[in-house]
């Protein structure tokens, strides 16, 4: 893909899209992000910002998938993988943020995405599960009950 000839724009987004594929198949998960993300750049969709987020958060760069699962659930408002994803990644930076206002912020955002999950999945126990793990592990919320 960085060598001459250059891919036309259309085939750019779907041979990195391949090549992330391939990457996350092996497990390479910096490597299939690094795909993904250029694939996400010309051409992003739901699955491609899924698995983008899935392999950055499997690599260990909580906050680029992060960024990545606002990224998809602002564009994708119904993608339950990205609101599990956005939840589970805030509660695990939360868990090892020093201070105690980032903390706060993390925590809160893990609790909207969580609640947006259950909006889309009333059952969801992930969900339901974080959400009582949040109340245990940071109080109740102000004003209201975890849930």
């Amino acid at each position: 893909m960085s060598e001459a000839p250059e891919r036309e724009p259309a085939a750019r987004p779907e041979t990195w899209d391949y090549l992330g594929i391939v990457h996350y198949r092996h497990e390479r998960w910096s490597e299939a992000a690094a795909a993904f993300a250029n694939s996400a750049a010309t051409g992003p969709s739901e699955r491609v910002l899924t698995q983008w987020a899935m392999s950055a958060t499997n690599a260990g760069d909580l906050a680029g998938a992060l960024a990545t699962y606002r990224r998809l659930v602002a564009a994708f408002p119904d993608a339950t993988l990205g609101w599990r994803g956005l939840a589970v990644v805030s509660s695990r930076l939360a868990d090892a943020e020093a201070s105690e206002p980032a903390r706060a912020v993390r925590v809160a955002e893990s609790r909207r995405a969580a609640r947006a999950l259950l909006a889309l999945e009333p059952g969801n126990a992930d969900a339901r599960n974080l959400l009582d793990y949040l109340a245990r592990r940071y109080g109740p919320e102000a004003g209201g009950s975890p849930r």
